[in-house]
């Protein structure tokens, strides 16, 4: 039986979302990647990062025994509610930890619509 095996699989970055009154925060913990390899974009709303991982290392991929930790190209996308301002997303990368804070908007739920007289 032949199987498809990647052979540079990309992984998926684990994220944590968080939803308050004002915002939407994306936490994501990027160690080991500078933040100019990483790439934000927000599209129709769904945010999507990119990046890649290097260990930075001379070691064999062969000599290892136990590999846990995932390095290589990474991406994740997000659907965002659609009651944020996805022209407004800020993100700062510290000790590193990706954050991304998306603000809230109110929309109008209901609109009254006056007849215009003719």
């Amino acid at each position: 039986m032949k199987t498809n095996i990647q052979k540079n699989p990309e992984g998926q970055l684990s994220v944590d979302v968080f939803q308050g009154k004002d915002e939407i925060a994306v936490v994501a913990p990027v160690a080991g990647v500078k933040p100019e390899d990483v790439s934000i974009t927000v599209t129709d709303n769904v945010l999507t990062i990119k990046g890649e991982r290097s260990n930075g290392t001379t070691l064999n991929k062969e000599d290892c025994f136990i590999q846990e930790c995932f390095w290589g190209m990474f991406s994740r996308s997000i659907v965002l509610p659609e009651d944020v301002d996805t022209t407004k997303v800020d993100a700062e990368f510290k000790n590193n930890i990706l954050v991304i804070k998306i603000p809230r908007v109110e929309r109008i739920k209901t609109r009254i619509v006056k007849i215009k007289k003719s």
